[in-house]
This record gives C-alpha cells, structure tokens and sequence, in this order.
C-alpha cells in the first residue's frame, strides 16, 4: 500500500508537471510575440497544440493585431490555417488589400474560398482594375450577366486607349457594333475635340438628337465605309483587342414607325439585301409536309445590307408587313438573297 500511494503520488506530480507545462505552451500560443515568431508559424504551431482558443477569441486578435497593423497578408495566411475565413466579413478582408493593391494576395485568398469572388470583382472595378477583373471572371468562370458593368468599363477603357492612339477613326466600326457602346464612344470623342468623327458615328446610327454638338465649320464629304485592314488588327496590341468583329455598322433594332421609315429609305439605296424570318416555338404537328408553319406568322424579320443589319419587331406593328415590304420586294435594283425564303414571304403576307 505505501509503494502504491508512493506511486500515485509521482503520478500527481507528473501530470501536474504536465498542466503546467500546458498552461506555460497554451499562453505563448495564445498570444502574439511579433519578435520571436511569424503569424503564419504561431498559426500553424497553435492548430497543432489541439488546444485552440475560442474562435471568437482569435478572431478578435487576428484584428487587433494583424488586420489594424495592415498585416492583411499575414491575416490572410492565418485565417486560412485556423479556418476562420466564416468569421470575417468578405468586404473586411477584401476591401483593404485591393486598396493597397496586393492583388496577388487577394487572388490567392480568392482561389480558396469562393464565397469572397463577387465581392473581389466589385471591388476591383472600383479600383478600375476592369482588365484585371474580366480575367478573372472568366478563370472563375463567373457567371458574365452579373458583371455587365465591369465588362463595359473594361470596353470603354478600351475605347479610350484607341482614342488616345488616333485610332479611333480606323476602329470605329468594329466599336459601334456593339450597342452599349456607341453613344459612350461618341462621349469620349466629343470629350477629346474629335467632332468630326462623332458626329460621323451618331448620324450613321440615328444618334445625332443625342447630343448637342458644337457648331463649327467641318467639311460635309462622304466618308464612305472605313474598312480595317489585317494589318492593323494585327499592329494593335492583343492586350487591348477586346471588342468583338461584327456587322460594319451593327444592328438596328425596328420597332417604331419612325425607325421603320429610317430602315426601308437606307434599305433602298442598297444593291442587294439578305432575307430571313424567325417564328416562335412550334410542334411538328402544326406544320405541314414542308416544315412551314402553318398557324403562326413571322415574329422577326432580319434584313441585312453590306453595311447594316435591320431586325424587325413584326409583333410591335399593326400594319400589314406585305404593304409595308412591298416596295422593297417589287424594286428591281435590289437584289433579295435567301435561303428558302418561298415559305417566309408566302406567310409575311
């Protein structure tokens, strides 16, 4: 019995020994010695004692002494040991490293946890990063309907760059065939004196009512259509090729009288036109043997110079298309060009 009590004896002084050797290893984990050790080691040391502290307490410190300090790589890497990410706010952590510009920071803190990639692209499109921001919509694969706006400033930048190059002239059709950016390239015109080619881009696109341009004394010349050639695609960096090679002066949208009246006079004046109509969904068994359908009229109607494509709202007018088209169809001078378009015109009737 007194070799047994001697033993336990030993036993309670070792596990004492022990707790105090816990408390002593759990107060240096707990707390921050910036001289002794990195944040990143006391993180990775303190998540191997198996003895972590309240997280309500380690957040509290990670701002105290990290995030306050503007330690926001430091705070990063310990948040992403101790998997706290959850505590913070994304805005809290995002918001101070774009501002300081520690991009390769915020991508790495980024790639980990994915809840904080909207807040990244909102926050580098305030900082105007909108380059830097497309690139990594797209390596997210992000869905691009929620950052329309990011793609546009990032396309309005681009226009400023041609602008600034004296390319602005050469481009301007590949620029305007966009919509969102026709009436923003004529501001960036205007704003730089270059009134010619504005008012060049807004009477080609029905724009001029849009805005009030300075009079002053410019040549009225026919400027013809401006063609880009492949080697000045090819001279213009890849880095600032963002806008996309459509039709030479885009798409117009008809679905008032007006922009009908506007539509058919340019239509005219062309030597040969491209024909095509659209219908809403149908079954098979509301067509005949010939595929056409049999009890739905056309619903769009694409006509298509060299120069312009013309999409018409069939629903939005109450005329009959057949009176309206039929000078275009009956004209001699301009050639119609279309794919078995028998069954189309049968039915725009």
């Amino acid at each position: 019995e007194a070799h047994n009590s001697h033993n336990d004896d030993q036993i309670r002084e070792k596990e004492a020994h022990n707790s105090h050797n816990e408390e002593q290893i759990r107060e240096i984990l707990t707390r921050y010695y910036p001289d002794i050790i990195t944040p990143q080691i006391w993180a990775r040391l303190l998540k191997l004692s198996n003895r972590l502290p309240p997280k309500s307490h380690l957040t509290q410190h990670i701002r105290n002494h990290l995030l306050e300090k503007k330690k926001y790589s430091e705070a990063c890497d310990v948040i992403n040991v101790l998997n706290l990410e959850h505590e913070f706010e994304a805005s809290e952590i995002i918001e101070p490293l774009v501002a300081t510009g520690r991009f390769d920071v915020v991508r790495r803190y980024a790639n980990v946890h994915s809840f904080v990639r909207h807040q990244t692209i909102i926050e580098l499109s305030k900082k105007g990063k909108n380059k830097l921001a497309v690139r990594w919509i797209q390596q997210w694969k992000l869905n691009p309907n929620h950052y329309k706006h990011v793609y546009l400033k990032h396309k309005i930048a681009t226009c400023k760059w041609m602008i600034r190059e004296g390319k602005a002239k050469e481009f301007m059709e590949i620029i305007c065939a966009q919509n969102d950016l026709r009436i923003p390239f004529i501001s960036l015109l205007l704003k730089k004196g270059d009134i010619e080619t504005a008012r060049e881009v807004a009477k080609a696109y029905y724009l001029e009512n849009e805005f009030n341009f300075q009079k002053s004394k410019l040549p009225s010349k026919d400027t013809g259509s401006s063609s880009v050639s492949p080697e000045s695609l090819s001279s213009l960096p890849q880095k600032h090729l963002f806008l996309d090679i459509r039709a030479p002066r885009g798409v117009f949208f008809v679905d008032t009288k007006s922009k009908l009246d506007l539509s058919l006079k340019e239509i005219m004046q062309s030597d040969c036109v491209g024909l095509d109509a659209e219908y809403m969904p149908t079954f098979f068994d509301s067509m005949d043997t010939k595929g056409c359908n049999n009890n739905m009229a056309p619903t769009l109607l694409q006509i298509s110079t060299r120069e312009r494509t013309f999409l018409f709202d069939l629903l939005k007018f109450d005329v009959n298309m057949d009176s309206v088209l039929r000078e275009l169809f009956q004209s001699r001078k301009v050639l119609k060009i279309g794919y078995a378009f028998d069954d189309d015109l049968s039915l725009l009737r």
